[in-house]
């Protein structure tokens, strides 16, 4: 029975996935010329919608101005609906820290903080530098 020789067998499988790579390689071009057609066509949408922007802001300052001098020629009907709330204490009446502060009964008790463990000395003494 003859071998095939190693490089023989392996000069066919790097055939197999070279050939499998250029077409997985073609398809993602094709799928990149699509998405730069598709952003090509999309930019010049967005040119177009831009150029378009002065007139877009006239004809809206327009309806907001129209909108505006219509209220203004209407009856103030807001003005007769606006009812006063009934309070024990007017708010000005009242001193300016007490809504910020709490009654002294209402305080949380303070914290105790606890003091980290002391230090404890090295077993081996320090090493004393000698000028040189």
């Amino acid at each position: 029975m003859i071998s095939t020789p190693l490089a023989l067998s392996l000069s066919s499988k790097v055939t197999q996935v070279g050939a499998i790579a250029a077409f997985a390689a073609l398809l993602g071009i094709a799928i990149l010329a699509l998405l730069v057609f598709s952003q090509a066509r999309e930019l010049r949408r967005l040119r177009e919608w831009a150029g378009r922007a002065p007139e877009r802001a006239a004809e809206t300052e327009q309806r907001v101005s129209a909108q505006a001098s219509a209220r203004a020629q209407q009856p103030s009907v807001a003005a007769q609906t606006v009812r006063p709330v009934p309070r024990a204490v007017p708010i000005n009446a009242r001193p300016a820290g007490a809504t910020a502060r709490r009654p002294q009964s209402q305080a949380p008790p303070p914290r105790r903080h606890r003091r980290p463990p002391a230090r404890r000395p090295s077993r081996r003494p320090r090493r004393q530098r000698h000028p040189a």
